[in-house]
């Protein structure tokens, strides 16, 4: 795990650094270009999860530039651990902004359909299923609000399920049961659709609509 001040690939220095639920992400910053990047690192050296991430990243990667979707650069192996940089969205993410008060109806319906228009392009473009859209997936940056997170979660193979059956699931005050069986179940489950649940083979365009 790298810290504060350390350089990523000789060329990116570390300015922040998170633990999520599957692995490190790092703010960091080109040293001569100065434009930071958000850094996701797994903590995966499985040959066979590094490979199924890699799949995802480039998926991920493919579907290029667009105003609503965080937007995926290029994928590395660090000593052997993935690693996805990404645009760097400065801001918070939608469960955030959650937590900061009630939103306006016009923040609601702007955040909404950038939301659906982002979705609408990585499923026509690619056939993307995302299976993990809820508000901590959702940043929101100048321009309004960006998916990220694609098909990451299911490609690490890690079941990280939010078993909470508070009626309002975003907040994160609630205290939080988690249960990880890898290889078991993936997703956040207060925003899961029944056949995640059952099958994640299963999941589709409508799944991710289910969430939404």
């Amino acid at each position: 795990m790298l810290t504060v001040g350390d350089r990523l690939l000789s060329t990116y220095e570390i300015e922040k650094v998170f633990e999520g639920g599957m692995g490190i992400v790092y703010i960091a910053r080109h040293v001569n270009q100065h434009f930071r990047v958000a850094v996701k690192s797994f903590d995966v050296l499985d040959k066979t999860r590094v490979q199924r991430i890699e799949r995802e990243a480039i998926n991920w990667i493919l579907l290029g530039v667009h105003p609503y979707v965080v937007r995926a650069d290029f994928f590395h192996r660090v000593d052997g651990r993935p690693h996805l940089f990404l645009e760097y969205v400065e801001g918070g993410t939608l469960d955030d902004r959650l937590d900061a008060g009630r939103m306006s109806l016009q923040d609601c319906m702007t955040f909404a359909l950038q939301i659906c228009i982002g979705m609408e392009y990585a499923s026509s473009k690619l056939g993307l299923v995302h299976r993990d859209i809820k508000p901590q997936n959702i940043l929101i940056g100048r321009d309004g609000a960006k998916v990220t997170d694609f098909g990451l979660s299911k490609a690490a193979d890690v079941a990280d399920i939010d078993l909470s059956h508070s009626s309002a699931p975003r907040r994160k005050s609630v205290d939080m049961t988690q249960l990880s069986v890898a290889g078991a179940i993936t997703g956040t489950a207060p925003y899961m659709p029944p056949e995640q649940f059952l099958d994640i083979r299963k999941t589709d365009t409508q799944s991710d609509i289910y969430s939404f």
